[in-house]
């Protein structure tokens, strides 16, 4: 189950604090990258449940929600929108600073509103 591998009650901190403050004179743009940075990696541990960085629990979350919603159309669309090499490795780019912030609403969006029995099933072997 989706809500099993992510938690999809928070904010994205990192993208709401880039726009708040993107076009603010009085910060200087270096440091507001940096800050963006660090709230980004902060989010992405509690967008995935995890307390710190692990490469290998992060990829087998990504890997495990690839297998989950492959085929939904909406990932689909992502997947072919922003395509990279191939769908495995182009869905891992989805979690990226860059994409994020449009991945995660779509992924908590099917989450709320699908059953698991309601998603598609990607094949057994991704």
């Amino acid at each position: 189950m989706i809500q099993d591998i992510i938690n999809t009650n928070i904010h994205l901190l990192y993208k709401q604090t880039e726009i708040k403050y993107a076009l603010d004179d009085d910060v200087d743009k270096d440091d507001l990258d940096v800050m963006c940075n660090v709230l980004y990696q902060h989010d992405i541990l509690r967008v995935f449940k995890l307390t710190h960085y692990d490469i290998n629990s992060l990829s087998s979350h990504i890997h495990t929600l690839f297998q989950l919603l492959f085929i939904h159309p909406a990932i689909t669309a992502l997947i072919q929108t922003h395509f990279f090499i191939d769908d495995i490795t182009t869905f891992y780019t989805l979690f990226s600073y860059d994409l994020l912030y449009i991945t995660y609403p779509i992924i908590v969006h099917i989450a709320n509103t699908h059953t698991p029995q309601a998603l598609p099933q990607a094949p057994p072997d991704l």
